[in-house]
Parts: structure tokens; C-alpha cells; sequence
């Protein structure tokens, strides 16, 4: 290698160019300078292209940069050689620079071969410049949409904002209490009514904290359900009490619904529980209300049944007896007895109705309330004896005047004093006390009986509530005295309180008076029954022609028997039809006349009697058990004089023969006797 280097650079047999030709000094210095013009420029272009590379990192083809200004490098070597030779004749090394630029040129040369293609492929510049246009146009209506996307999502967030402010709103508007949950159940949010109801705040209950406040019986059941419907992913509903902020375990109907994306992947629950403790109250009571209407019914059929068999015995005592022995009077006397009895009982139920509705009548009036006391003693004096039981009445000194109705008075004290005899044993005790107090009457009674139970104390004295226990006793009414006595007392401006140390320790009524009672308790509507008393009806020295309507048999056959022993000359129709042919015959001058016969009813019947000749001054009485204000409305549009309801009082149908005039009217010592007897229709 040194050897060849040597070779290379040694100048031995070559004269310096000055010294071969004519070369004139102008000539020789022209080529020198334009060698070395063109060698610095060569030298200065790759320099200046290699700063371009350099700077430009996105150049395409920049090896072939390289290589071109190696090229260019090369070829100013040569000429340096040319300028060099002049003085120093190494041909031999400007023949190898010249190898060496040949060499690059041709290499320069086949790495343009295959870059050509490519550069030819690049765009021109008007080709460039519509390109960038295009991109440009692009790239504003990407930025268009995408500034329209920003919008609408800026709007949907927005709205969703909105949509959740509103939300919330509602739901913390709403009496439910509200909640979200995630989809594995964790409660993420709760409305403002969870927790002005619970008292809690959101670190105790967030998660899965709720369940502080659910019963620890109830709890189980609960998560069982609530996890149940997570892993299906259907609605969930449960019913169970939750604590509220003072400790009360309320019931609540609960509900979770589950949310869905567009993907129908559940994203939360939304659930409710909603308070139903009033509503199950509410259920409680009437389904308490409905058995307390079983037994009163039953009870009441029971109340009712019980006079029929003393009357029927009675009355087949007084079939077979004839008049041979004392049986007629006894077996009489206690079928008035029971007779009263079931009256009594239809009473009070009309009496608590027509109380309820306002339409209750007092006449008030000033009353000696320790001889009314006194009476109701003596009234239920039958009923004690029976029962064994001793009576110990305690009296204040000098009389006590109250204002009041003295029948509605008396029937308080008499259905107080049964309440006593009936729920005491056999051979028990009975307190009555009468005394002063701070400007009013107390009356306690008191008994040694079976006692009231503490959960009944405050419920005594709503109707029916004793049905249940009355069932027991035979003799136990159909739980309304109580209610009806309230009612009467609150009536009069008093008050009445039911006392008990419980079952099987007796028990004590007070009812507290006002002394006096204001003039405006007096009420408007219907006037209370006439005091039950047996009432015989008085033989008639003037003799009416009676005419009997009813399609019951024996109902019209007994009071036309009744109308005959009270010397009247009677006849019977047991329809419309019949009745009216009996009227044109007989002209009678009074008319009992039953409404709810089948076919002609009594309405039509009474309409077509007023329509009758020679019927004008005809007395006619609706006799029916149909007692509303309705039916007293329709029976006096129909054209009756009078509404009486059944069972009719022997001293009202005294006092309707005492009203009707004379005229007319037959002597009852010259009457003849074909009207002696009671005639079926048709008969007479």
C-alpha cells in the first residue's frame, strides 16, 4: 500500500504543465483561475447542500442529496488537480481523482435510476397547491362538524344537566322516599325525603348502609328479595317497615326499576318506597269493621229470634188454656213483656241512625233527674230480681233539677243499669250514686262484673265492638246501648266515661251533666218513640168503620181482632185489588193500609181512593215498616194522612178513632153485628 502511495504521488518523468506548450503566462494563469473558480465553487456547493439536508428532515431522497454533493465534491477535485499540475506534475494521482469522481458520477447515476420513477411521480406545484386546496377545504368541514359536534354535545350535556337538576327536583318533591342504585346494588344517591324521614346522613347509608334502618326480623327476607331481582335483572317489589327518625317502624311498599343503555345493558336502579302504613290501618279496620258487622248481624238475628218463642209459647199457653186458670193473664203478660222487648231493640238501632244523621228531636224541659233515677231503678227491677242481683242506690238530700228530654234521660239510666245487670253474674252487685259536683250531676254506676279489658276502654262505645264478646251471653243485646247512651249524653252537653281494672273486676260508668243545659241543644228532625208502656185500647162508645190493608195474613187478621175488641166494625183486604172493592162496598171512615204489598202497591191503592166518590173524608194511614224521611216524603205525595211504622202503639191507634168525626159514625149499642168479626177481602 505504501508502495503504491508512493507510486501515486511520485511526479518523476512529467515535466509541470508550464513547461509543455507555449503557454503564455496570460493563458496559464486563465487556467489556473478558472480550475480554481470551478473547484471552490464545487467545493461550496455540497457544503451548502449538506446544510439543507440537514435542516429539512422531512427531504424525500436524501441519500441521493448526499451522494450528489459527493459528486459535485469530486468533480472540484479534479480541477484543483488541473491547477495543481502546473507547478507540481502529479498525474498520476489527478488520474486517480479523476477514477474516483468517475466512480461517484456513475454511482450518482445508478441511484437516480431508481429514484426517477418516484420523482416523477410527485405532484407539481399547481398540482400540490389544488391538493393543499382540497385539504384544506377538507379540513374546514371536518372542523365544521366538529365544532357542530362540540355544539350538540355541549347542548346534550346541557340538557342532561338540566334533565338531572329536574330530576332531582322532582324526586326530592315527591312523598316517596327515592333512591338510585349502581347495577350491583350499591345505593349511590338518595332524594331529600330519605333523609328528613331516616335522620341519616349520606356516609351511614350510601353503599349498603340502608339497612340500619330496616327491622332486624325483617332484614333477611329483604336482601334474599332485593339480590334476587339484581341477578335476574327484573323489577323488584317488597313490602316491609322501615325506622323512621323518632324510632317508629313504618310500613312501606317498595319498588326498583332497572335502567337500560341503547345496548340494553343495565347501567343503575331507580327505586321508590312509598308509605302504606295508613292504608294498612286503614285495611285492619275494615276488615275489623266487616267481622264487627258478621257478629252484629248474627247477633242481632240472635236478639231478635229470642222473643219469638216466649211469644209463641205464650200465646199457645193462651190457646189451650181457655179460661180456666191464671195461665192466659201470665202467658199474656210475658208476651207484652217480649214484645217490648224486641221493640226496645228496633228503637235503639233507629235511635243511633237517626242520631248519626242529625235528626234527633229533644224536648227539652226541666227535669228532677234524682226521681228519674229513681224510675230507671224501679224499670229494671224485674231484670235484677231475675239475675239475683243487689241494687245499692245512693241519693243526694233534696232534688237535682237538670234541663232535658226526660224520656231520653231515663233511657240513658235504663240502658246503663241493663249494661250492668247483663255483664254481672248471678247474685251480683250493683252501685248507683247520684251526687252534685263543680256545677254539674255525676250518676256512677258501678258492678262487680266480668269487667272491661284495657284494650276496649277506648273503643266501648263505638257501635257494634262488643258484638263479639256479647255473642257469649244470651241476654247481651246487639251493641249499640253504649253508643246510643254516648250519643244522648253528648246530646245534653255531658259526657260519659267508662272505668275497669280489667277482666273480672267490675267496671263503672259516670255520666257528668250540666246544670243547666244550654236551650239551644234542641235539634230539629224526627221526634223520639213514645215511651214503651203497655197501652189497651179504650171500648169505643162511637162505633167507625175500619177498613184493614195487608198482604201478611196474620198481621191484618190480629189488628182487625184488635180494632174489634175495641168495639170498631172492621173488615180485611189482604191485597190492592181487594182492598179497593171492600172501600166502594164498606165507605169506610178510616184506612190502614200496608205499602209493600206485591202487585198494587200502597201508594197506587191510596191514590185511587182519594180518586173514589164518597171517599173524601176517609182517614188513610200508612201502617208499614218503611220509616226513611223518603218514605214519609212518597207517602204523603201519595195522599196518606198519616205514616205510622210498625209495630203500630195501641195508644196511636186510640188517638187516630178519636180523630176521626163523628159523622157518620154508628152507636156501638145500635151497630149491627155483621161487622163483629174481621172479613177476609171479598168476604164482606
Amino acid at each position: 500500500m505504501a508502495e503504491f502511495l508512493t507510486q501515486l504521488f511520485d511526479t518523476s518523468g512529467f515535466p509541470p504543465r508550464w513547461r509543455c506548450g507555449n503557454w503564455s503566462d496570460a493563458l496559464g494563469w486563465l487556467h489556473i483561475a478558472s480550475d480554481l473558480g470551478v473547484w471552490s465553487a464545487y467545493v461550496a456547493i455540497p457544503f451548502v447542500l449538506g446544510y439543507f439536508v440537514t435542516r429539512r428532515k422531512d427531504l424525500p431522497f436524501r441519500g441521493i442529496f448526499w451522494l450528489f454533493g459527493a459528486f459535485i465534491l469530486a468533480c472540484g477535485s479534479t480541477h484543483l488537480m488541473e491547477a495543481i499540475i502546473f507547478w507540481w506534475p502529479a498525474y498520476r494521482l489527478a488520474g486517480a481523482v479523476k477514477l474516483f469522481t468517475a466512480v461517484v458520477s456513475w454511482a450518482t447515476v445508478l441511484a437516480l435510476i431508481p429514484v426517477m420513477p418516484k420523482a416523477l411521480a410527485m405532484r407539481t406545484p399547481e398540482e400540490l397547491e389544488r391538493r393543499v386546496a382540497e385539504r384544506t377545504a377538507e379540513l374546514e368541514r371536518a372542523n365544521t362538524a366538529l365544532r357542530i359536534e362540540m355544539q350538540e354535545r355541549r347542548r346534550a350535556e346541557r340538557d342532561l344537566l338540566e334533565s338531572e337538576e329536574k330530576f332531582r327536583t322532582l324526586a326530592d318533591s315527591i312523598p316517596q322516599l327515592a333512591w338510585m342504585a349502581r347495577p350491583d346494588g350499591t345505593i349511590f344517591w338518595y332524594n331529600r325525603r330519605w333523609y328528613e324521614y331516616s335522620g341519616t346522613t349520606p356516609e351511614q347509608v350510601l353503599g349498603w348502609g340502608w339497612q340500619i334502618l330496616h327491622a332486624p326480623d325483617h332484614l333477611p327476607r329483604v336482601l334474599d328479595s332485593f339480590r334476587a331481582a339484581l341477578s335476574a335483572g327484573e323489577p323488584w317489589e317488597d313490602t316491609f317497615p322501615l325506622r323512621r327518625l323518632d324510632g317508629a317502624m313504618r310500613w312501606h311498599l317498595s319498588r326498583a326499576l332497572p335502567i337500560h343503555d341503547e345496548h340494553g345493558r343495565i347501567t343503575r336502579w331507580f327505586g321508590t318506597n312509598t308509605d302504606i302504613t295508613e292504608r294498612m290501618e286503614m285495611e285492619e279496620a275494615l276488615k275489623l269493621a266487616n267481622r264487627q258487622k258478621d257478629d252484629f248481624l248474627a247477633m242481632l238475628a240472635h236478639e231478635l229470634r229470642n222473643p219469638l218463642a216466649p211469644i209463641r209459647n205464650a200465646l199457645e199457653v193462651m190457646r189451650r188454656s181457655g179460661h180456666s186458670s191464671e195461665a192466659p193473664a201470665k202467658a199474656l203478660e210475658m208476651a207484652v213483656r217480649q214484645v217490648t222487648h224486641m221493640a226496645r231493640l228496633l228503637d235503639d238501632l233507629l235511635d243511633v241512625s237517626r242520631i248519626s244523621r242529625g235528626r234527633i228531636e229533644l224536648r227539652i224541659e226541666p227535669v228532677d233527674f234524682e226521681a228519674l233515677v229513681g224510675r230507671s231503678v224501679e224499670a229494671v227491677d224485674s231484670m235484677l230480681r231475675d239475675r239475683g242481683h243487689e241494687i245499692a242506690l245512693t241519693l243526694p238530700p233534696g232534688p237535682i233539677t237538670v234541663e232535658g228530654d226526660p224520656t231520653r234521660l231515663e233511657q240513658v239510666v235504663v240502658n246503663l243499669l241493663n249494661n250492668a245487670a247483663k255483664y254481672t253474674e248471678p247474685g251480683g252487685k250493683i252501685q248507683v250514686e247520684l251526687r252534685r259536683g263543680d256545677g254539674e250531676v255525676v250518676l256512677s254506676i258501678r258492678d262487680n262484673g266480668i269487667g272491661i279489658a284495657p284494650e276496649m276502654l277506648t273503643r266501648i262505645f263505638e257501635p257494634f265492638v262488643q258484638a263479639a264478646r256479647r255473642l257469649e251471653r244470651s241476654q247481651g243485646g246487639v251493641g249499640i246501648g253504649l253508643t246510643l247512651v254516648q250519643k244522648l249524653v253528648e246530646l245534653h252537653g255531658g259526657t260519659v266515661e267508662a272505668y275497669s281494672e280489667g277482666l273480672g273486676r267490675g267496671s263503672e260508668f259516670i255520666v257528668r251533666l250540666p246544670l243547666p243545659i244550654a236551650p239551644d241543644l234542641r235539634t230539629n228532625g224526627e221526634p223520639h218513640p213514645p215511651a214503651l208502656e203497655p197501652v189497651r185500647l179504650n171500648h169505643a162508645s162511637t162505633r167507625h168503620r175500619v177498613l184493614v190493608v195487608d198482604d201478611n195474613v196474620d198481621a191484618a187478621v190480629s189488628l182487625g181482632m184488635l180494632l174489634k175488641l175495641a168495639g170498631q166494625e172492621v173488615r180485611v183486604a189482604y191485597d190492592g185489588p181487594a182492598a179497593l172493592r171492600q172501600a166502594t162496598d164498606f165507605r169506610p171512615h178510616l184506612v190502614l193500609l200496608d205499602i209493600g204489598m206485591p202487585g198494587m202497591d200502597g201508594y197506587e191503592v191510596c191514590r185511587r181512593l182519594r180518586r173514589e166518590s164518597g171517599l173524601e173524608r176517609t182517614t188513610v194511614v200508612a201502617l208499614t215498616g218503611w220509616g226513611q224521611d223518603e218514605d214519609r216524603r212518597r207517602s204523603h205525595e201519595a195522599g196518606f194522612d198519616h205514616h205510622i211504622v210498625k209495630p203500630v202503639e195501641p195508644s196511636a191507634l186510640q188517638r187516630l178513632l178519636d180523630d176521626i168525626p163523628a159523622e157518620g159514625a154508628s152507636s156501638a149499642a145500635s151497630a149491627s153485628d155483621s161487622g163483629d168479626h174481621p172479613s177476609p177481602a171479598g168476604t164482606g
